[in-house]
């Protein structure tokens, strides 16, 4: 079982409150050995996040909140660790649901205007590393989802990456990058021509960089 729950902001005497991060993640596998080092597997994975976000800091339209959207994920197949660093599990009937609370953003993520929860039917490729190294730690996961019933061609990405490292005794620095990619999801974008906006899908990407400052009060244990 594994728990990510993050929320950060900024505040500019500029441009006032603006988010830097917010989720909230859910990880949970199941297996059951069947040769060494792969297991029939069952995963469930929730993704959602805690507070509104905007279109900018002038225009307050809302385009995520809680359960706005929100994506429940349970997947059987197989899962191989060929090492306590590396996970690579394979769901081929994974059932995932997508939920939007808010009636004016579900077209924005694919479900029609009066549907709170869409289903989805496809295949799941989930891929796990790690690696640590005396001051240095890093680590990546990416999922790729395949829809049978609508376009199974379009994969869906969501990929994160986490470096840190620590540079002092009391320092550490943190880059952390989260890529999404969904045909399901519309952006609003600017037709550099004529300057009008429109709706469609493409790239998501975020990266967050910062500074840590850790001191240990007390002796420790040895």
């Amino acid at each position: 079982n594994d728990l990510q729950a993050g929320y950060g902001f900024i505040e500019s005497f500029e441009t006032g409150y603006t988010k830097s991060d917010d989720r909230l993640i859910f990880d949970s596998k199941v297996g059951y050995k069947a040769v060494e080092n792969l297991y029939f597997s069952a995963v469930f994975n929730f993704r959602s996040q805690f507070a509104e976000g905007y279109k900018s800091q002038t225009d307050k339209t809302p385009i995520s909140a809680f359960f706005a959207p929100a994506y429940a994920t349970l997947g059987l197949g197989i899962d191989y660790t060929p090492s306590k660093n590396i996970s690579v599990n394979f769901a081929p009937l994974t059932g995932k649901t997508v939920m939007v609370k808010i009636p004016e953003l579900r077209s924005t993520y694919g479900n029609a205007d009066d549907q709170f929860c869409r289903f989805e039917l496809g295949a799941q490729l989930k891929m796990d590393g790690k690696i640590e190294v005396q001051n240095f730690k890093a680590s990546t996961s990416v999922t790729l989802f395949s829809d049978y019933l609508n376009k199974p061609l379009n994969i869906k990405v969501n990929w994160d990456a986490n470096v840190e490292a620590k540079i002092s005794k009391y320092f550490s620095v943190t880059l952390r990058t989260n890529m999404i990619y969904d045909d399901n999801i519309k952006l609003t974008k600017v037709n550099d021509r004529t300057g009008e906006t429109y709706q469609a899908a493409g790239v998501q990407f975020k990266e967050l960089f910062s500074i840590g400052f850790t001191y240990t009060i007390g002796d420790k244990k040895k």
